[in-house]
């Protein structure tokens, strides 16, 4: 269910050109994107509303986001639907933490966004068992995310 106060949220922050609005990302959403889990649907809308519009877009496209607390239970029909976008690819998972949910903390979205947006989960080693990133390259990639997340919040882009 819709939260009641999008509208007003939305009118504050929908001035920017190059954002979307909560409420349009919202009814993009559909609760597809957040696999019908509304506290991470409104989670979801709010951190990705304070970022580009060709970010929401591609993430919309692309990505599902899984609520990892304990209470949600993953309709494998559902789950093996979504996972398949309509050109055969494979969307990219973002879980999201229970308690990130709970506390409501957009800078998490944003800041799993930003490794999606930046490339990281796109390296193979990640998910290679016999190939290891190193510490170096995983604290690179937590700053590069840290970054952006930084320079969206501010309200620019890449």
């Amino acid at each position: 269910m819709k939260p009641k106060y999008t509208t007003r949220v939305s009118a504050g922050r929908g001035t920017k050109p190059d954002r979307y609005t909560f409420d349009e990302i919202w009814y993009m959403d559909g609760g597809v994107l957040t696999c019908g889990d509304d506290d991470l649907r409104v989670l979801v809308a709010k951190a990705l509303s304070r970022i580009p519009r060709d970010v929401v877009d591609r993430v919309i496209d692309d990505v599902l986001f899984i609520p990892g607390h304990k209470s949600f239970i993953i309709n494998k029909e559902f789950l093996r639907r979504q996972l398949m976008k309509d050109d055969g690819d494979v969307r990219a998972i973002i879980v999201i933490s229970g308690d990130a949910i709970r506390k409501r903390d957009i800078r998490d979205v944003l800041h799993e966004v930003a490794h999606y947006w930046l490339g990281h989960a796109d390296d193979s080693r990640i998910f290679d068992a016999f190939s290891v990133i190193s510490v170096e390259e995983v604290i690179r990639q937590e700053e590069e995310a840290d970054e952006l997340v930084e320079k969206w919040m501010k309200g620019g882009k890449e």
